[in-house]
């Protein structure tokens, strides 16, 4: 009965250590893509005795452990950044008063999608009406001058009028030739349409109205004006946006934009539509940091055929990535921690493991990337990681 009773004894205490070892933390859960470890996981304590980790032949056909083999190579992963969309640069169009004036009528409202030419506003202005007669006088004068040209040139072939007359005759329709091309100029220069001012030209003449064209295809975003309400020159009455195209600003913290470069490849979602990606690429990289949030700024053009994201909108950005030079990285499914301290199980031998500490510099969302602790050829157990550390522990008890 006493015997009996030791070997309970035996038994319990056996199976509590167990307990203990299985009642370990598991794997924490690795930071976001990309984000540095704090320095508690960083640092390294002085490292505690080689751990070796004997499996019996029976032990290693139950577990059949998985082991990779460290490699040091160019590692490609995916960093994940905050974006926000803007119009794109050639895709908006800010519609200001090119002249002092009057609004005469509008024909489209906030909201409204438009084609490019279409008329969006007439504007009624006195300057309008003097640059309109300015031109019309310069051509009345080039014409006239241009008859007296010719008569002057058939009197001096005549010899009736002498050569100086034909000089002064040709410099007075050069002055007016130019003076012409000035008045129509400035006529274009305030958009006037070629069309509106041959009609003049043949003697066509409406209301002394500028119209106000749209210069892209678009929808209507903002609008500032009221019909009758008088405007300044330059001020501003309406914004036309394309969403066709838009341009997303992403944000990268400044040792995150060591790795990127323009080209690389970027799926962007939104957070609420996990399910919804855009396909483009890094175009351009603003190398000064954002004076607000201290980050480097990653431009994108992309088209956008399901008229999204849409400006104003946040996004998420996954960039592909390659670190600059040659790493050593290991999957996270190899990955344990002693406390706060990551260690992975290097193979030693037929059924033998190390338990051997690591330092990482970064972890991805399904890797990490070491300072130190591998070399390149060692293998490390990639399945039945967390029976290897009870293994472990149960041996420590049991010494």
């Amino acid at each position: 009965m006493r015997f009996s009773f030791s070997i309970l004894k035996v038994s319990v205490f056996g199976l509590s250590l167990l307990l203990a070892a299985c009642s370990e933390p598991q794997t924490k859960k690795p930071a976001a893509d990309g984000e540095a470890l704090p320095p508690s996981l960083r640092s390294e304590a002085a490292s505690p005795k080689a751990q070796i980790i004997r499996l019996t032949d029976k032990q290693a056909g139950e577990l059949n452990i998985k082991t990779v083999t460290i490699k040091t190579d160019a590692f490609s992963y995916q960093l994940s950044l905050p974006g926000l969309a803007f119009a794109a640069p050639d895709r908006i169009s800010v519609i200001s008063a090119p002249i002092s004036g009057r609004i005469a009528n509008v024909f489209v409202q906030e909201g409204d999608a438009v084609k490019k030419n279409q008329l969006l506003i007439e504007l009624e202005s006195l300057e309008f009406a003097n640059l309109a007669s300015d031109y019309l006088k310069a051509k009345a004068e080039e014409k006239y001058q241009h008859s007296q040209l010719k008569r002057i040139e058939l009197l001096v072939k005549k010899k009736i009028s002498p050569q100086r007359a034909l000089d002064k005759a040709q410099a007075d329709y050069s002055r007016a030739v130019a003076g012409a091309k000035a008045a129509h100029a400035r006529l274009l220069a305030i958009g006037v349409r070629q069309k509106q001012i041959d009609a003049w030209d043949t003697g066509r003449t409406d209301q002394p109205r500028l119209r106000i064209y749209a210069p892209i295809s678009g929808v209507v975003t903002q609008h500032y004006i009221k019909l009758g309400q008088a405007v300044n020159e330059y001020e501003e009455m309406m914004t036309i946006i394309d969403l066709e195209k838009i341009m997303i600003k992403g944000y990268a913290s400044p040792e995150e934009g060591t790795v990127i470069q323009p080209g690389d490849s970027v799926i962007i979602t939104l957070k609420d539509y996990p399910n919804r990606k855009l396909e483009s690429t890094i175009r351009s990289i603003n190398p000064a940091l954002d004076p607000i949030n201290k980050s480097i700024t990653v431009n994108i053009i992309a088209l956008t055929p399901q008229q999204w994201p849409k400006p104003g909108q946040n996004v998420r950005l996954h960039v592909k990535v390659k670190t600059a030079e040659p790493v050593v990285s290991v999957p996270l499914a190899a990955v344990e921690y002693e406390g706060d301290r990551p260690t992975v199980f290097v193979k030693i031998g037929q059924n033998a493991y190390e338990k051997r500490f690591i330092r990482i510099r970064k972890i991805t969302s399904d890797a990490a990337i070491l300072e130190s602790g591998l070399k390149p050829g060692e293998q490390v157990a990639v399945t039945q990681v967390f029976s290897l550390k009870a293994l472990g522990k149960f041996e420590e008890f049991a010494e």
